[in-house]
């Protein structure tokens, strides 16, 4: 899983069309907050990814979990 914590909306289109472009989005899931959701969504964001990644490494797959760097840049 990858996550964008309260990220602007286009910040978070970028990723999905990373993904899509070096062909890793059927393998990916991205987890994301949009910047104006509720605080309350913006603070679940990254368990939700922590659960999704433990949910696969139960199944035995590999996983990486990327969190963003909660930075506004």
């Amino acid at each position: 899983p990858i996550s964008a914590i309260a990220k602007p909306q286009l910040e978070i289109h970028r990723i999905g069309e990373f993904l899509a472009t070096h062909k890793v989005a059927q393998q990916s899931v991205l987890v994301s907050s949009h910047s104006t959701d509720r605080p309350g969504l913006v603070f679940l964001t990254p368990y939700v990814a922590m659960t999704i990644a433990e949910h696969f490494r139960d199944q035995g797959k590999d996983v990486l979990l990327i969190l963003d760097d909660l930075t506004d840049r």
